[in-house]
């Protein structure tokens, strides 16, 4: 059993297992819903065509991808750097 992998897709990472793993205090909540829409939104685009995505919910979502982003590159980084190392 300890070497069944179990895959877990965009969809549930963003509205399950990344909520559960970030403190609500390093990303709000409203940060990972915004990217969850995001995805369900690239997903009618892609498979739907879906074409009215309006310009005010792009911006907020590229907003909210681009937080994620820069969290994770700063989870990252302290880790490369190793314990004890002070944070930027």
């Amino acid at each position: 059993m300890a070497h069944m992998k179990k895959e877990v897709g965009v969809k549930a990472s963003l509205a399950d297992v990344l909520p559960a793993l970030i403190p609500a205090a390093d990303m709000d909540r409203e940060t990972l819903s915004t990217a969850l829409r995001a995805y369900e939104t690239r997903n009618n685009v892609v498979h739907n065509g879906q074409r009215d995505v309006e310009a005010n919910l792009l911006r907020d979502y590229l907003g909210a991808i681009k937080r994620l982003a820069y969290y994770f590159v700063a989870v990252a980084e302290a880790t490369a750097a190793g314990p004890g190392a002070e944070s930027a």
